[in-house]
């Protein structure tokens, strides 16, 4: 069986048949990230067993090395270490939008302020998202932020985006052995629950309160754990040693 990836999306599994056709169809291509059974991680086509499949005989001939085929994938991302600083650098804009935005929410600067912390949890959240490996994702980074823009839907989708979120990243934590960064998943359903009870006019202002303060702690948690795996990928690429603590995201490291 293969599996193939598409917009940061699993598709599979396939038949070998299946397989060979969207390569004919031009649907896989020789960077495409492929992995089959028994595979220990992903390949781009040209550099996996799949190359001869792709018209050109050999990985070499598709004018891919395998040694180098998988820095092509990511040639455009930034570093594990530089998107822990991308992380930390948006949540510190996001407190202070909410620190400025919640006291003057009557007046435009207010209005403003809120607006931006939204939109820069929506960037947040996505890139969290993008730390779950696809085969372990219950969803995409563009439904779980897209999804929370549909009415009423989105009371239900706070359940898969958000609460879903905070268990994904503990399991990610704990696959790489990391203690102390864990995301308080109680905590995250009771937010999602208490969003629910937003709409209720009898409770509806005091769950949103509750939801609100809940929000900003969970955010906090859930950007530090992924802080904490970006950091470990950060050591195990070579970056960073890895006794490196949060430390180094402001630090940089030594050239």
């Amino acid at each position: 069986m293969w599996y193939y990836q598409h917009n940061n999306e699993q598709i599979g599994p396939l038949e070998q048949a299946q397989f060979e056709a969207l390569i004919a169809a031009g649907t896989i291509g020789p960077r495409t990230l492929v992995r089959a059974e028994g595979m220990d991680d992903w390949q781009p086509a040209a550099a996996s067993p799949a190359a001869s499949w792709l018209g050109t005989g050999t990985a070499s001939d598709a004018g891919v090395d395998a040694a180098a085929a998988r820095p092509l994938t990511r040639v455009s991302e930034p570093s594990p270490l530089e998107q822990a600083r991308m992380l930390e650098a948006w949540f510190l804009l996001f407190w202070i939008s909410l620190a400025l935005g919640i006291p003057l929410t009557f007046v435009v600067v207010g209005l403003a302020g809120l607006a931006a912390a939204v939109l820069l949890y929506c960037f947040m959240l996505y890139r969290l998202w993008e730390l779950i490996p696809p085969a372990r994702a219950r969803t995409t980074p563009g439904r779980a932020v897209g999804f929370l823009f549909l009415p009423l839907y989105n009371l239900y989708w706070n359940f898969i985006a958000f609460w879903g979120l905070a268990k994904a990243l503990n399991r990610e934590l704990q696959s790489a052995g990391i203690t102390g960064r864990d995301v308080d998943e109680r905590l995250a359903l009771a937010y999602c629950v208490l969003i629910c009870l937003a709409i209720v006019p009898e409770v509806g202002l005091l769950a949103l309160i509750a939801a609100l303060v809940l929000w900003i702690v969970l955010v906090k948690q859930m950007k530090d754990a992924g802080v904490a795996l970006l950091l470990a990928e950060a050591a195990t690429s070579g970056v960073l040693p890895e006794s490196a603590d949060g430390d180094a995201v402001g630090r940089g490291t030594a050239s």
